[in-house]
Protein backbone atom coordinates (compact mmCIF):
# COMPACT_ATOMS: atom_id res chain seq x y z
CA UNK A 1 0.00 0.00 0.00
CA UNK A 2 1.37 3.82 -0.73
CA UNK A 3 1.28 5.94 1.74
CA UNK A 4 -1.58 8.13 0.35
CA UNK A 5 -3.81 5.37 -0.50
CA UNK A 6 -3.28 3.80 3.03
CA UNK A 7 -4.03 7.18 4.67
CA UNK A 8 -6.96 7.45 2.02
CA UNK A 9 -8.29 4.42 3.06
CA UNK A 10 -7.84 5.44 6.65
CA UNK A 11 -5.04 2.26 7.48
CA UNK A 12 -2.26 2.12 9.38
CA UNK A 13 -0.72 -1.06 8.23
CA UNK A 14 1.32 -0.28 5.06
CA UNK A 15 2.91 -3.53 4.08
CA UNK A 16 1.04 -5.82 1.51
CA UNK A 17 -1.75 -5.30 -0.59
CA UNK A 18 -5.09 -3.85 -0.04
CA UNK A 19 -7.73 -5.26 -1.13
CA UNK A 20 -10.26 -2.47 -2.93
CA UNK A 21 -13.45 -4.23 -3.32
CA UNK A 22 -15.10 -7.52 -3.26
CA UNK A 23 -17.40 -8.57 -5.99
CA UNK A 24 -20.81 -10.18 -5.17
CA UNK A 25 -20.47 -13.92 -6.03
CA UNK A 26 -16.72 -13.77 -6.62
CA UNK A 27 -14.44 -16.13 -5.49
CA UNK A 28 -12.96 -13.57 -3.19
CA UNK A 29 -16.55 -13.44 -1.48
CA UNK A 30 -17.04 -16.85 -1.18
CA UNK A 31 -13.25 -17.19 0.52
CA UNK A 32 -14.14 -14.48 2.78
CA UNK A 33 -12.11 -11.54 1.34
CA UNK A 34 -13.61 -8.23 2.50
CA UNK A 35 -12.90 -4.71 1.64
CA UNK A 36 -10.46 -3.26 3.45
CA UNK A 37 -8.20 -6.67 4.00
CA UNK A 38 -4.60 -6.55 3.31
CA UNK A 39 -2.93 -9.34 2.11
CA UNK A 40 0.44 -9.38 4.03
CA UNK A 41 2.08 -13.02 4.07
CA UNK A 42 1.80 -16.09 1.70
CA UNK A 43 3.10 -19.30 3.21
CA UNK A 44 6.35 -17.77 5.47
CA UNK A 45 6.78 -15.01 2.85
CA UNK A 46 6.00 -11.07 3.86
CA UNK A 47 3.93 -9.41 0.63
CA UNK A 48 5.60 -6.16 0.10
CA UNK A 49 3.30 -5.37 -3.23
CA UNK A 50 1.01 -6.88 -6.30
CA UNK A 51 3.82 -8.00 -8.48
CA UNK A 52 4.85 -9.94 -5.53
CA UNK A 53 1.69 -11.25 -4.77
CA UNK A 54 0.79 -12.65 -7.81
CA UNK A 55 4.35 -14.56 -8.11
CA UNK A 56 4.28 -16.01 -4.72
CA UNK A 57 0.96 -17.15 -5.66
CA UNK A 58 1.56 -18.45 -9.51
CA UNK A 59 3.92 -21.06 -7.50
CA UNK A 60 2.07 -24.51 -9.21
CA UNK A 61 0.66 -25.34 -5.22
CA UNK A 62 -2.70 -27.03 -4.06
CA UNK A 63 -2.86 -24.82 -0.74
CA UNK A 64 -1.73 -21.71 -0.70
CA UNK A 65 -1.68 -20.23 3.32
CA UNK A 66 -2.06 -16.35 3.60
CA UNK A 67 -1.71 -14.08 6.56
CA UNK A 68 -4.53 -10.79 6.36
CA UNK A 69 -4.73 -8.26 8.17
CA UNK A 70 -7.82 -6.88 9.25
CA UNK A 71 -9.15 -3.94 10.88
CA UNK A 72 -5.59 -4.25 12.95
CA UNK A 73 -6.15 -8.23 13.58
CA UNK A 74 -3.68 -10.80 11.77
CA UNK A 75 -6.10 -13.30 9.89
CA UNK A 76 -4.78 -16.55 8.71
CA UNK A 77 -6.38 -18.39 5.77
CA UNK A 78 -5.61 -21.51 3.59
CA UNK A 79 -6.80 -21.24 0.29
CA UNK A 80 -7.02 -24.62 -1.67
CA UNK A 81 -5.72 -23.94 -5.22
Amino acid sequence: LSNPLSDDLGLEYRDGVGVLGVRTGSTAQRLGFQAGDIIVQVGREQVANVVELERMLAQKQRTWQLGINRGGRLLQLQVQG
